[in-house]
């Protein structure tokens, strides 16, 4: 399982517990860093290099990301469908993709991206969309500001993942019939 994201989603590799839930699914690669972009230049912060875009990322890895991609990229731009559609593009037809949605939260509003989000499925059959911003409403205790995750947080946002995935083995089965995805050549970031 491969996991790409922004600062939001990296708040999973601060926390053992998050880790563990992960880990007791599956395998997986966490690439996630803060002010990550899916196209485009990254933003710098805090004196450490932009990271590279997730388009990037997804093309330099495409052959080796495992069975299942689960992304939470998006916080930084508006994810329109020409995004997603070329996404999927690079991902390939072959494997799971679970895109989250974009917690409406801090201040801010995701509404045009996760509508983008709920389309783009309806155009790719391996697409499923886990509706995150309905799944976290209300639960301020899981969020710094709104967004970014707590300790309390970064184990539920991986309990959803897990139980999202677990969802879509019956509606969307790996390709692998072990269920044990391939794990990509990232030794800093496989845990």
């Amino acid at each position: 399982m491969f996991l790409l994201g922004d600062s939001v989603m990296a708040g999973l590799g601060l926390s053992a517990t998050a880790k563990n839930v992960l880990r007791g699914y599956a395998p997986f690669v966490l690439e996630a860093k803060e002010c990550r972009r899916m196209n485009g230049p990254s933003c710098a912060l805090n004196g450490n290099p932009a990271p590279s875009p997730g388009i990037a990322v997804l093309q330099g890895l495409a052959r080796r990301l495992g069975d299942t991609v689960v992304i939470m990229v998006g916080y930084n731009e508006t994810i329109g469908p020409g995004t997603i559609d070329r996404v999927m593009k690079i991902v390939g037809k072959g494997r799971r993709v679970l895109w989250l949605t974009y917690r409406n939260g801090g201040g801010q509003s995701f509404g045009a991206s996760n509508g983008n989000l709920v389309a783009g499925a309806r155009r790719w059959s391996n697409l499923r969309i886990a509706d995150w911003n309905a799944f976290s409403a209300g639960r301020s205790g899981w969020f710094v500001d709104g967004l970014h995750l707590t300790g309390a947080g970064a184990p539920e946002l991986a309990r959803f993942i897990v139980s999202q995935l677990r969802q879509l083995d019956t509606a969307l089965p790996p390709s692998s019939p072990s269920r044990q995805p391939t794990r990509t050549t990232r030794p800093t970031n496989a845990v």
